[in-house]
């Protein structure tokens, strides 16, 4: 009988899969009745489902605990469930291991070695494990390091999550990073040869090139934004999970003078709530430069927001301050965890290449 109730919860979830919250209340429920009667097979394949429903979320409240249960057990029952089947996830855990500013960085370490010897053991791909790292790399502002571990990736087989998509798009958000444009271009434009793609690429590669450029004030940011444009309108599918890509793509728009980036801005200011720290991070810096100047503006936005008006009209100035404190509060987190100053520096140089004073 409780398989008959987690079958009806199944059931309830496919005619709401596109409300990711519900869907993720009603996988609770049924995780509850799996474990109340210990199946662990219910108990991990809801878990898989909860993990990969968050997934397509800015946040991971859920998935850090449920990835922890479905390893004890594999760990526990081996002849059960293989632990291989589960790597692809522990990528996942690791990036939102960097992304959470009270974790250390040797607990970050730590989480990373143990998924290593998992790859290992295993005989699988170590691809997403040095890629993920690369990415962490970069949170610390070390492109020495991110460029060592990109290298290493590349020798790795292919697997069905690090494609040749996202392995152009790692190293062309490298090289812009670095402002090595014309390297980046020169990458891009394989990409383009090959027409390589995967769920939101080649859309958030043009953004962080449309981005970087834009800052570095390269003329050739209008040709990328516009690619990310026509990239955008062809997407299957946006959802919260592209928080970074997203406020890059509203920033290069906001630099290089479109006024859409209001309307991109309305869309994305409710991923906020439960995103993760370094997706918060990414957006309260940048919208705290955005609206820095000030002035009153209508705006269409989710009443959840802290700072919601029912009027629709925001005195931006108090916008700009309300994201400014949350961004000098986790950059602060972030470099003490990191022992650095990166983090901090982030949000000083945005307002630096707009010519306000600190």
């Amino acid at each position: 009988m409780y398989r008959l109730e987690i079958q009806k919860i199944l059931l309830a979830i496919d005619e709401h899969f596109s409300d990711a919250e519900y869907c993720m209340a009603l996988i609770k429920q049924a995780i509850q009745i799996a474990d109340k009667h210990q199946d662990l097979e219910w108990g991990v394949d809801l878990r898989y489902d909860l993990i990969h429903e968050e997934r397509a979320t800015s946040s991971c409240s859920e998935s850090i605990s449920a990835f922890a249960w479905i390893l004890n057990v594999c760990d526990q029952y081996p002849d059960q469930f293989d632990e291989a089947d589960f790597m692809l996830e522990y990528q996942w855990m690791l990036c939102s291991a960097y992304s959470n500013s009270s974790l250390s960085k040797e607990q970050v370490m730590t989480i990373g070695d143990d998924l290593y010897r998992r790859l290992d053991r295993n005989n699988l791909s170590k691809r997403g494990y040095y890629f993920t790292m690369a990415e962490y790399a970069h949170n610390l502002g070390d492109y020495e390091m991110s460029e060592s571990y990109i290298n290493k990736g590349m020798l790795e087989p292919y697997d069905e999550e690090n494609t040749e998509a996202s392995e152009y798009d790692y190293r062309i958000e490298h090289l812009c990073l670095m402002q090595r444009f014309d390297e980046a271009v020169a990458v891009m434009d394989q990409m383009e040869i090959k027409k390589l793609s995967a769920f939101a690429l080649p859309f958030e590669t043009y953004c962080a090139m449309a981005y970087t450029m834009a800052r570095a004030k390269d003329e050739r940011a209008i040709v990328y934004l516009n690619k990310a444009k026509e990239s955008y309108e062809k997407l299957r599918e946006v959802n919260s999970s592209m928080l970074y890509s997203m406020v890059r793509y509203t920033y290069a728009m906001f630099l290089l003078g479109d006024s859409y980036y209001l309307t991109m801005y309305e869309k994305i200011a409710e991923w906020e709530i439960g995103a993760e720290d370094d997706l918060l991070f990414m957006l309260s810096r940048h919208v705290a430069v955005m609206f820095y100047d000030g002035g009153e503006q209508r705006l269409a936005l989710s009443s959840k927001l802290a700072f919601y008006q029912s009027s629709d009209i925001y005195d931006l100035k108090h916008v700009s301050t309300y994201y400014e404190a949350i961004a000098k509060d986790l950059g602060e987190k972030f470099d003490q965890r990191n022992d650095s100053d990166f983090a901090t520096n982030e949000y000083k140089e945005l307002l630096l290449e707009r010519d306000y004073k600190i």
